[in-house]
């Protein structure tokens, strides 16, 4: 499982932060859209939308700065934690 997050800008122009989540095609114990909650409910108020499909997903949130984000992020961390069997 392979989490990447960095900056850029969405299909508006707006700045975003971007979270790309992958996993193994080998491994299928998360649902990686399962994952959208805890991002929405980490970034409530921030959340710009995404999606994917079991083994892809990838997330849009509005820019923070990196010690806010990295705030933010680490229950999404938990829940992935947590979720991975």
């Amino acid at each position: 499982m392979g989490v990447v997050c960095y900056n850029g800008k969405n299909a508006e122009g707006e700045g975003c932060i971007f979270i790309k989540l992958r996993r193994s095609t080998e491994y299928d114990g998360l649902d990686l859209r399962q994952v959208e909650d805890p991002i929405k409910k980490a970034f409530d108020g921030y959340y710009m939308g995404g999606g994917g499909h079991s083994g892809a997903a990838s997330y849009r949130v509005a820019s923070h700065d990196e010690k806010e984000f990295f705030l933010r992020f680490q229950p999404v961390v938990d829940f992935i934690k947590f979720s991975v069997k």
